[in-house]
């Protein structure tokens, strides 16, 4: 989505924000920092491939814009636009995630350079972005199902390396949500599981998945402004376990990673 705005900018000459409402990628539109801090989706316009327009003017649950929009693009050709959370530059600067433009950008700079010098490119990733090293593992089992709009895939991983003898599972919603070594909890979303490629450190999206592939699991906590969004009543809704079918609550990254 973002090169999509990246590039419209530059065709129209508007200039566009460095920043976005969450730092990370994720399945719904109100998984956002923006839900917490008194911002409303709505008016939210939509338009499929076909050309139908729809508005959905107000919603009292956080969750029903997206769900109307699901149907839209799933009965409107598989692809569609929209604009939501209309918003003043103050509160814009209040509430969003800054500088993941740039900051995604300068990563994927010195990774590349990281390729170059033959390091590994995982370690130096990890170091680079303060990442928790997670678990390294080969796709063993993996389960797939695309309804309404979303892409839910379980996958387990057989231990590697340092990790033999153990196990990983992933719950992925189009995006990584929750994942459990050895059946303890390691990474609850909004915090970011990210599936590297080990010779490259490469993001592997979920539609690459298979049986045998070989990865390594990072991840890093999310922004201060999308935990302040987690405690508000509609953030709470918003990122609930239950929309991508868990029954867990959220517990920072950096807790998991430094219990006994």
């Amino acid at each position: 989505n973002t090169p999509v705005i990246l590039s419209l900018g530059a065709r129209v000459n508007v200039p566009i924000i460095d920043g976005d409402a969450l730092g990370r990628a994720a399945p719904e539109t109100q998984m956002t920092s923006f839900i917490g801090h008194g911002v409303s989706v709505t008016p939210m316009p939509l338009i499929d491939y076909k050309g139908n327009v729809v508005i959905v003017r107000e919603a009292k649950d956080p969750v029903y814009p997206d769900q109307i929009g699901r149907w839209i693009v799933t009965r409107g050709g598989g692809l569609g636009a929209n604009n939501h959370y209309p918003m003043s530059g103050k509160k814009l600067k209040e509430s969003i995630i800054p500088d993941t433009i740039s900051w995604a950008i300068d990563i994927g700079k010195k990774v590349i350079e990281v390729r170059k010098d033959k390091k590994d490119a995982v370690k130096e990733f990890n170091e680079l972005t303060s990442a928790y090293n997670i678990f390294h593992g080969k796709v063993s089992e993996i389960s797939e199902e695309e309804a309404a709009g979303f892409y839910f895939t379980n996958i387990k991983l057989d231990g590697l390396g340092e990790n033999s003898g153990s196990s990983c599972q992933l719950t992925i919603k189009n995006e990584t949500m929750a994942c459990w070594k050895d059946g303890q909890l390691q990474s609850v979303f909004p915090d970011l599981l990210l599936m590297l490629e080990p010779e490259t450190a490469r993001g592997i999206m979920s539609v690459e998945l298979k049986m045998g592939l070989e990865l390594k699991l990072s991840a890093l906590p999310c922004h201060a402004r999308l935990r302040e969004a987690l405690k508000h009543p509609a953030g709470k809704t918003a990122f609930s376990s239950e929309r991508y079918g868990q029954d867990i609550d959220f517990i920072p990254l950096e807790k998991l990673q430094t219990r006994d």
